[in-house]
């Protein structure tokens, strides 16, 4: 069986500190990271309300964007994303 080297993941999880105006900042990043050869993977996890919004925005940028944490339950009182919800979001990863 041959050996894959795993690519290395820089991944920024925002907990709950993101807001709309968090959007402007990953604007910048999509600009900054246009036409660079990455050496590494790169994911942005926000809140569940800006999945959708971050989605559209990063389009075909090297840039993944993921739930922050999933639950085992399909609701009820946890601070997790159930992953029920988190099919029907748009995120992605690589």
């Amino acid at each position: 069986m041959a050996h894959r080297t795993r690519r290395p993941l820089v991944a920024g999880n925002w907990k709950m500190h993101g807001s709309a105006a968090s959007i402007a900042e990953v604007r910048l990043l999509v600009a900054m990271l246009d036409g660079v050869g990455l050496a590494c993977d790169v994911m942005i996890c926000p809140p569940a309300t800006l999945i959708g919004r971050l989605c559209e925005l990063v389009g075909d940028a090297p840039i993944a964007v993921g739930a922050q944490d999933c639950h085992a339950e399909p609701s009820g009182r946890i601070p997790a994303t159930s992953p029920r919800r988190c099919c029907g979001m748009p995120a992605r990863a690589r």
